[in-house]
């Protein structure tokens, strides 16, 4: 655990490092293929900085982090394209737009404290699910299979929008949704492209089209 600890302190040491030369240098380069040989490096270092990690967890996390978003990200933004376009005011803001799936808001409105009931609830009933899980040997491989589905869209929802509250009150700044009512999907094609992880498309629909 010490080991990994340590890991763990030097690869997000090397992150941030990486991306504060990523808002300083790159940018004073012209876009397109001269500003993404800059950021070479900085992509091929966050290919790498999962393997430090002897825990699949933390691999897993790590590359979803860097190796997937924070690289999308940059190679969009080495052409003036994707959500670090404009370019954060501060580094702060450079560094939590980069790592996590998160994107400022164009047009603030005023506050809402449904979001906030919605996710109590979700929290709530993530808690029952774990209740259950005691009770697994009488269930139904068919209900059991459902409350896995749930406890993990539950776990992921829960997780991005701990990182969304936590970095919206350390940066001070409104953003953008990062779903709309995926439970009011009417089919899997509308709760993926549509209503689910919204960051998603859209990275990817401008990094491949």
């Amino acid at each position: 655990m010490d080991e990994e600890l340590k890991s763990l302190i030097k690869v997000w040491i090397s992150a941030i490092i990486s991306i504060s030369y990523c808002y300083y240098i790159p940018p004073r380069i012209k876009s397109g293929v001269p500003r993404l040989c800059s950021l070479c490096p900085v992509l091929a270092l966050f290919l790498v900085l999962p393997l430090c990690f002897s825990s699949v967890h933390l691999s897993l996390i790590t590359a979803f982090f860097l190796t997937w978003l924070a690289n999308f990200k940059l190679i969009l933004f080495s052409f003036d394209k994707g959500p670090l376009i404009p370019l954060p005011p501060s580094l702060s803001r450079f560094i939590c737009f980069t790592c996590f799936p998160i994107k400022a808001q164009q047009n603030p409105k005023s506050q809402n404290h449904m979001p906030k009931l919605v996710f109590a609830i979700k929290v709530a009933i993530f808690g029952v699910l774990l209740h259950l899980y005691g009770y697994r040997k009488n269930l139904s491989p068919a209900l059991l299979l459902a409350l896995y589905f749930v406890h993990l869209y539950l776990e992921i929802e829960i997780i991005l929008s701990f990182i969304k509250n936590v970095v919206c009150i350390f940066l001070g700044c409104d953003l953008e949704p990062q779903s709309n009512k995926p439970y009011l999907a009417t089919s899997l094609q509308d709760f993926w492209g549509r209503r689910w992880n919204l960051m998603v498309p859209a990275i990817l629909r401008p990094f491949f089209f």
